[in-house]
């Protein structure tokens, strides 16, 4: 399995499969049910073996009933916006990472993921460039999958809980057995409808997780932690924690030492006097301040250097 599981991801990464290594958080509870810690979920190579074979079969599937010319529900990827990709390669310019002309294709932006793999900027990276991509949908109609590398795809593989895998089986069944074929229409109706309910899910499961990390710093007011600066805005900035999976937000009200200009396309804060500068990807030392549950609201204080 683990060699097939190789080949397998050799062939996906030549025809520039991009694989974006985003970690999950895993929550560790104590015998009592409460938070202990939030941490970064670890990928195992038994993780991609999974992975690897699932792709297989969701391909193999779209291909066997899309040459039969019968309708089906497509797992579809576009191609990004040339404007997003100008935006992300200003990041790696502020990052100062050393990178070829980033184009819309895949082996292009493949290039850079293993430029910036097991590196500090690795999470950033690779998350504001998912954040370039545009969002995976079901579609009647094929037109291919960008972030895969494959012309043809479906999901498949879990039918349990996910609902076009049920009708693809399903449509696959009638196939074999015969039956009631569905038409393009109502598997584009089915369609626009699965890919709003797994959006409202995903946000759903976003903010769960929010609020669990809000509700894990409640009891850690006051404590300071190393974190690096994932996201700039014109009032202030992000920092992702180093030792828990949690985020949380500087205002720059809160910086008393100097005003600070917002430079968008520079991804920096630059002090109008002492002219300090805080860049995306800068290590910061902060000091949490407020986590509020109900709000979700998570502030952290910046201990100056």
């Amino acid at each position: 399995m683990g060699e097939l599981a190789k080949l397998l991801r050799g062939k996906r990464e030549r025809r520039g499969n991009l694989d974006f290594d985003l970690p999950e958080p895993e929550v560790v509870l104590d015998i009592e049910g409460g938070v202990r810690s939030i941490l970064r979920a670890e990928r195992l190579f038994s993780h991609r073996i999974i992975e690897e074979f699932m792709i297989s079969a969701n391909e193999a599937v779209a291909k066997f009933i899309s040459n039969k010319n019968i309708p089906l529900i497509y797992r579809i990827h576009e191609h990004p916006e040339r404007e997003k990709l100008i935006n992300f390669e200003k990041l790696l310019y502020a990052l100062r990472i050393e990178h070829e002309r980033v184009t819309k294709n895949p082996l292009s932006l493949q290039s850079i993921l293993k430029k910036v793999r097991e590196t500090e900027y690795e999470f950033l990276v690779n998350r504001v460039l998912l954040r370039s991509m545009k969002q995976a949908k079901y579609s009647a109609f094929n037109k291919g999958h960008f972030g895969l590398g494959l012309d043809t795809y479906l999901h498949f593989t879990s039918p349990i809980r996910r609902y076009p895998d049920l009708i693809c089986h399903r449509i696959l069944k009638n196939i074999i057995n015969g039956g009631y074929r569905y038409n393009e229409k109502e598997l584009e109706r089915m369609a626009i409808h699965l890919s709003e309910r797994e959006r409202i899910a995903m946000d759903a499961e976003r903010e769960i997780e929010d609020r669990i990390r809000v509700l894990f710093m409640k009891d850690r007011l006051g404590e300071v932690y190393d974190g690096i600066i994932s996201h700039i805005t014109s009032y202030g900035f992000f920092v992702e924690l180093s030792d828990v999976f949690v985020e949380g937000l500087v205002f720059l009200s809160g910086l008393s030492d100097d005003y600070y200009a917002f430079q968008e396309e520079k991804f920096r804060l630059i002090g109008r006097r002492t002219r300090k500068i805080y860049r995306l990807g800068d290590k910061v030392k902060i000091r949490v301040v407020m986590a509020d549950v109900e709000k979700n609201q998570l502030h952290f204080a910046l201990i100056p250097r």
